[in-house]
């Protein structure tokens, strides 16, 4: 994968008909490998045409590994807004009834804000 990237890294910005980019499709089906690659070419704020980013994708699919890695690697201060039909992440984990992933997300998103709150050294 990362050769075929550093070969052609414009690949990481096609889409497909539904404006879900490399990253989306790894989240949702469970690829954390690629996930953790793509996270390191910043391709996981890229919204798809629902305003799905990755971490949606993968709260929607209940995969922990990914979920766990994107929320790892992100930014603490991205913000995971609402999509189109007003889910976050966190909103999406919850309806599915996944107490385990509803759990793990709480934890980490509050793990990223106390080290947001952190003054710098």
């Amino acid at each position: 994968m990362e050769q075929i990237l550093s070969k052609c890294p414009s690949l990481l910005l096609q889409t497909n008909a539904k404006g879900q980019t490399p990253s989306h499709l790894a989240a949702r089906h469970g690829h954390s490998a690629i996930v953790k690659l793509l996270i390191m070419r910043e391709m996981l704020r890229i919204r798809d045409q629902e305003s799905n980013t990755a971490l949606h994708e993968a709260a929607r699919c209940g995969i922990v590994e990914v979920v766990k890695a994107l929320l790892e690697f992100e930014d603490p201060d991205f913000p995971y807004s609402a999509n189109k039909k007003q889910e976050t992440p966190l909103y999406i984990t919850a309806m599915a009834g996944d107490a385990g992933m509803l759990l793990i997300l709480i934890i980490l998103i509050k793990c990223l804000q106390f080290v947001k709150m952190q003054p710098e050294t």
